[in-house]
C-alpha cells in the first residue's frame, strides 16, 4: 500500500507545529530533529541529513556530534547541532542558537558528500572527536572504536591523517585515545 504522507515532514501551510506534535504524540510520526516521519519509515542516514540540510547554510559542513548523529553512531541529534567552513573563504557564515559553526582546514578527502549534503568523513569525525571532548569514557571509547571499524581505517592510517595536519591542536590526546579505542 502506498504511503500517504512524504518521508520527511517540516511546519508548513499544511501542517502546524502543532498538528505534527499531536500526530508525534497520537503515535503517528515519529522526530527526526526539526522534522517528523511516519513510524513505518526507516531512519536512514539519507534521512538524517535531510532533516538536518534546512539548518545548514549554502557552504557548511556537517561536523562531530552532528555527523554522528547523521551517521547512526548517536541515538538523538545534539541540542546544537555543529558545522564548519572552509578557513579563509572570505565571508563569515552566521551560527545560531541550533548551530554552531566554525572554521576549519579540511583536506579534500576529509569530507564526503551524502544525499545532497556535506559532511566529515567517518575518519575525520573520529579524530574530531577524539581531540575535542573533554573526557573520554567507556561510552565514548566504544563509540569512536565503532566509528573506525565502520570506515575500515587502521591505526597507522589514522596516524597518517594526524601527521598530514600540521596545526591541528590536540593531536597527542588524538593519539592516545584512537590507539585506546582501537586497542580494545
Amino acid at each position: 500500500m502506498p504511503r500517504l504522507l512524504p518521508d520527511l515532514l517540516f511546519p508548513s501551510a499544511d501542517f502546524s507545529i502543532a498538528e505534527l506534535h499531536a500526530a508525534r504524540l497520537d503515535g503517528e510520526l515519529t522526530a527526526v530533529d526539526a522534522g517528523f516521519a511516519p513510524l513505518d519509515c526507516p531512519s536512514t542516514v539519507e534521512l538524517r541529513l535531510r532533516a538536518l540540510a534546512p539548518l545548514l547554510p549554502e557552504s557548511a559542513i556537517v561536523e562531530r556530534q552532528s555527523a554522528l548523529w547523521a551517521y547512526g553512531f548517536r541515538p538523538y541529534p545534539p541540542l546544537r547541532h555543529q558545522a564548519c567552513v572552509h578557513a579563509g573563504v572570505g565571508r563569515r557564515v552566521p551560527g545560531s542558537v541550533r548551530l554552531q559553526v566554525r572554521e576549519v582546514v579540511l583536506a579534500e578527502d576529509d569530507i564526503v558528500t551524502r544525499y545532497g549534503v556535506p559532511v566529515t568523513s567517518l575518519l575525520r569525525t573520529a579524530v574530531d572527536l577524539a581531540r575535542s571532548l573533554p573526557r573520554v569514557d567507556d561510552v565514548e571509547r566504544g563509540r569512536l572504536r565503532e566509528i573506525l571499524v565502520a570506515s575500515h581505517v587502521t591505526l597507522p592510517e589514522a596516524t597518517a591523517m594526524l601527521d598530514r595536519c600540521r596545526s591541528m591542536p590536540n593531536k597527542r590526546r588524538a593519539m592516545v585515545r584512537l590507539t585506546e579505542a582501537l586497542a580494545d
